[in-house]
Formats: structure tokens, sequence, C-alpha cells
């Protein structure tokens, strides 16, 4: 009596394989920038976002630095999250997390805090995400490299004043030229 053992033996290590193998997770985390409506100058108006996200639900806390640059050489922002300021660091970081289970990390709310009467550029403020270098990321998730960085824009809501002023005094004939400083 022959005994069929082929299928069994086709069946277990598929068996074997799914009961010791487990999937690794992926996920790509990401910052995106949301502007207001008020997006000029006036100070303690909320002038845009930076939301971190994660690409899928994760199993562990997602720990990551988050920095912020401005593009004026006197930064005129505070950022809050939650209700409470943020405290950055002296290069402008902080580190976080987004909660395990979440795909939706904190968010970080930007204020105008300057409204001055000078003409300005508008001010670019900068988010970029990384890694946090004193905890690591999950097995699988990478900080993505082409949605690291957001940015929000503050207008500057001064007007542009020329001031001229002529050179020498007199009557100017028609046809003359005069200087203007």
């Amino acid at each position: 009596m022959r005994r069929r053992l082929l299928p069994a033996l086709l069946i277990l290590p598929l068996l074997g394989g799914l009961a010791t193998e487990t999937a690794a997770q992926s996920g790509m985390v990401s910052v995106t920038s949301g502007a207001m409506r008020a997006t000029n100058e006036s100070p303690h108006v909320q002038s845009g976002s930076f939301n971190i996200h994660v690409s899928s639900v994760q199993t562990a806390t997602v720990p990551f630095k988050l920095c912020f640059a401005s593009s004026l050489s006197t930064a005129s922002f505070t950022l809050t999250k939650g209700v409470s300021s943020l405290a950055l660091d002296a290069q402008g970081c902080t580190t976080d997390t987004i909660p395990s289970g979440r795909t939706l990390g904190p968010s970080y709310v930007l204020y105008a805090t300057t409204n001055d009467t000078l003409d300005e550029p508008d001010e670019v403020v900068t988010a970029t995400v990384s890694a946090d270098p004193n905890n690591a990321l999950p097995a699988g998730v990478t900080i993505s490299s082409t949605a690291n960085t957001a940015t929000v824009t503050i207008r500057d809501d001064d007007p542009t004043v020329v001031r001229l002023a002529r050179s020498g005094t007199g009557a100017i004939a028609e046809g003359s030229t005069a200087e203007f400083t």
C-alpha cells in the first residue's frame, strides 16, 4: 500500500512559514504645510501650520526631529503645539513622536509676531523633518526624501514707499535734466 505524502509535504513548509515569519512594517514620514487665510504679519493671527504624517499605521511610536528656519535674518514668528508654545533648541529644532496606531502626528501652528511698518521681503518659514538622532525609527519606516520639507509664507503687509529729493535748487528749464536722490 502506497501512501500519498506529496500534498502534505507541500503544505507543511507553507504552514511553518506562516507561523514563524512576521511582516515588516513599512512607512514613510513626511511633513505638509497648510497656509491659513490670514497670511500677513498681523500679530497673534494664525499664519499657517505644519503637519507630520506617516504613510501607514504603525504598531510602534515613530520618533522624528523637526527643524524650522526663516528666510529673514530675524525670525518674526512663534510656534505652538496644541495650546502650548513650542520650545526650540539653538538650531531651531525639536523632537517629537507620532503615536502608535496613528498616521497623523502632531500639528505645529505658526503665528506671526511682528506687525511693523517696515517694507521688507515676505518671510518664508521652512519645516524640515528628519530622523531623531536619539531614537531609532521602527524597522521599515523611513523619512521621505521628497516630502521632508514644507513652507509657509508670511506676507509683508507694509506698502513700499519711495521718496525722491531733487539735488540742487532753482528752476528746471523744459528739456533740461535734473538729479534726484
